[in-house]
């Protein structure tokens, strides 16, 4: 229906290459929350449990929607309107990304969202990842902001608990609460931005050198860094160049390494050092990483 010339920019990157930023992170904040108040109706079970069982399905889940529907439960809708601050929030992008369909798929969490920051966003939603689609978002946002005057970017990173994906469920995916991490993105000028390294394909036993390969590629300098595992990397050693490794505790799925990030960010950014969060999930075989620059 629309004819428009392609957008101006810089040359695309070579594919597989690590993806430079134009953004760096202004703050992050990590919220648990109870169980809310969300539960099936009537109508649901009788109008969309083939649908949601179908939807589910897709992903793997292992599961009816019958028995997810018995407890009460937070959708992504109240996961987000759980961490955003209206007054404070304004970003010209709205990034969500999690691993599990929702709860009530009849409820759009953009729009909702978007709603809460006054209609101003650009909203997008970053699905079918596993526990590396907060590092595909990151991509995307950069992507974005290279050809679009973005100046703020808000990502929301989520998990729901109890929903099981695929059979046996690997100890990274397994969601114990619900978690909702809130990343503020700011447009840099300098020309080392937040960088951005996915790698498709890598079997277990390859992880340990794909992830130092890609660290190297990332920070060729020789200079100590700090490192975030996620969970999906729990039995990785600890890399000799690393001068500190932490680790995302079990149980929160794809806001694991994050959460941690925003448990010590303070800390680490300010010791100067570069921080590299890593992630893999072994159900798609992706490695992701991502680096931070300190301040």
């Amino acid at each position: 229906m629309y004819v428009t010339p392609p957008p101006e920019g810089s040359p695309a990157e070579p594919p597989g290459a690590p993806s430079t930023l134009p953004l760096r992170l202004g703050s992050c904040r990590h919220v648990l929350l109870p169980p809310g108040e969300w539960e099936a109706s009537e109508d649901d079970r009788r109008t969309v449990t083939r649908h949601y069982d179908e939807m589910l399905a897709l992903y793997g889940v292992n599961l009816p929607f019958t028995e997810l529907a018995g407890d009460h439960r937070n959708t992504y809708a109240d996961l987000g309107a759980a961490v955003i601050q209206p007054d404070t929030d304004g970003a010209d992008m709205l990034m969500l990304a999690y691993s599990t369909p929702d709860y009530d798929a009849r409820r759009s969490a953009t729009s909702e969202l978007v709603g809460l920051l006054g209609d101003r966003p650009l909203p997008y939603l970053v699905s079918d990842e596993g526990t590396v689609a907060p590092f595909t978002a990151l991509r995307l946002a950069g992507a974005h902001a290279r050809w679009d005057a973005t100046e703020r970017v808000l990502l929301l990173i989520m998990d729901q608990a109890g929903t099981r994906p695929v059979s046996p469920v690997p100890p990274s995916a397994v969601v114990d609460q619900d978690s909702v991490v809130a990343l503020t993105l700011v447009r840099s000028a300098a020309p080392a931005g937040m960088r951005v390294r996915q790698a498709t394909g890598i079997v277990e036993a390859h992880v340990p050198a794909a992830l130092a390969a890609a660290v190297k590629e990332l920070l060729p300098s020789a200079a100590p860094y700090s490192l975030v595992l996620g969970a999906g990397l729990a039995g990785l050693p600890a890399p000799a160049e690393a001068g500190e490794v932490l680790r995302a505790r079990p149980g929160l799925g794809c806001t694991g390494a994050w959460a941690t990030l925003a448990e010590h960010a303070t800390r680490l950014l300010d010791g100067g050092r570069p921080v590299v969060l890593a992630e893999y999930d072994p159900e798609y075989e992706f490695l992701a990483l991502a680096v931070l620059a300190g301040s």
